[in-house]
C-alpha cells in the first residue's frame, strides 16, 4: 500500500466522521427544541390539572351545599304521621271526616307527593 491510498483512506474517514458529527448536531438541536416543546407543555398541562382540582373542589363543595339544602327542605316539609300533620314544628288535627271523605285518587297524588319528596334523600353509603 502505499501513502497515497493510506491518506484517501484517511481523509475518507474524517470526512465520514465530520458528516455524522454533523448530523448528530441537527438531531440534537431538535432535540432540545422538542424538550423545550414539551417542557412548556408539560408546565401548561400542570396549571390545567391544578385548575381542574380546584374547579373540582369548587363544585364538590357546592353540590354539598345542595344536598344540604335539599335535606333541610325535605325535614321542613309537610309530614303525615298517625292523623297528625306537622310543617316545620307545627302539629295540626287532620280533620277525620274530611279525610275520610277524599277520593281514592287523591290519596294516590298524596302518595306520589311522598315518594317523590323521598327522591331526593341521599343515603350515605356502608364502607366495606
Amino acid at each position: 500500500m502505499n501513502q497515497g491510498s493510506e491518506f484517501s483512506r484517511l481523509e475518507d474517514y474524517v470526512r465520514k466522521l465530520l458528516a455524522q458529527y454533523e448530523d448528530m448536531v441537527v438531531e440534537n438541536n431538535t432535540l432540545q427544541k422538542r424538550i423545550e416543546h414539551l417542557e412548556e407543555e408539560i408546565g401548561d398541562l400542570q396549571v390545567a390539572v391544578r385548575t381542574a382540582d380546584s374547579e373540582r373542589g369548587d363544585i364538590s363543595s357546592r353540590i354539598k351545599g345542595l344536598i344540604e339544602k335539599i335535606e333541610e327542605w325535605e325535614t321542613s316539609l309537610v309530614r303525615t304521621e298517625n292523623g297528625v300533620e306537622k310543617h316545620e314544628g307545627e302539629q295540626v288535627d287532620i280533620d277525620h271526616e274530611t279525610r275520610a271523605g277524599e277520593s281514592a285518587e287523591e290519596n294516590e297524588e298524596e302518595k306520589e307527593k311522598n315518594l317523590q319528596q323521598n327522591l331526593f334523600h341521599v343515603q350515605p353509603r356502608a364502607n366495606n
